[in-house]
């Protein structure tokens, strides 16, 4: 099968995010790339570049860093450890329907374990308050393509990818 590079929209660091500590206690980075997509991580995640979007939400590649404690302070570099899927669920709070649809999809991904299946690795939110809880953020494994891409690659769907998929 062939794999789908991953898309060259560039996200750029902005600082800070506003707020900079989100509801959870974590201090936030602030990312946008050319076409205005902005995603907020917590400085664990170095985001790098959109994956997709869809109706739910955005999808983008992040490293997960974290600073290597060996060296002296003037060579304090940060070690990269894996590289993984963020989805963005913009206000899922907004309308009853876009919450039900977050938390379902939440839900699956806490519950369902098996080799084919992203598995969830950690969540996140961007408000400062419960009150203003803000967007939704899910961090994943991140895979190299999607059936989607398969199907629309135009190339023949054998018994193989069939068997691959189920």
């Amino acid at each position: 099968m062939a794999n789908q590079p991953l898309k060259a929209a560039a996200m750029i660091p902005c600082g800070p995010a506003d707020p900079p500590v989100n509801v959870l206690g974590q201090n936030m980075v602030l990312y946008r790339n050319a076409e205005g997509v902005s995603f907020s991580a917590p400085y664990d995640l170095r985001v790098f570049s959109v994956l997709g979007s869809g109706a739910y939400g955005t999808v983008v590649a992040a490293e997960k860093v974290t600073p290597e404690s060996s060296k002296s302070d003037k060579e304090n570099e940060e070690d990269v450890s894996a590289v993984v899927a963020v989805k963005k669920f913009s206000n899922p709070l907004s309308h009853v329907v876009y919450a039900k649809r977050t938390l379902r999809e939440i839900r699956f991904l806490r519950h369902l374990r098996h080799e084919n299946i992203i598995e969830l690795e950690s969540i996140y939110v961007s408000g400062e308050s419960q009150k203003d809880f803000g967007d939704i953020y899910v961090v994943t494994d991140v895979m190299d393509t999607d059936l989607g891409y398969i199907i629309r690659s135009g190339q023949p769907v054998t018994l193989a990818h069939i068997k691959f998929f189920l």
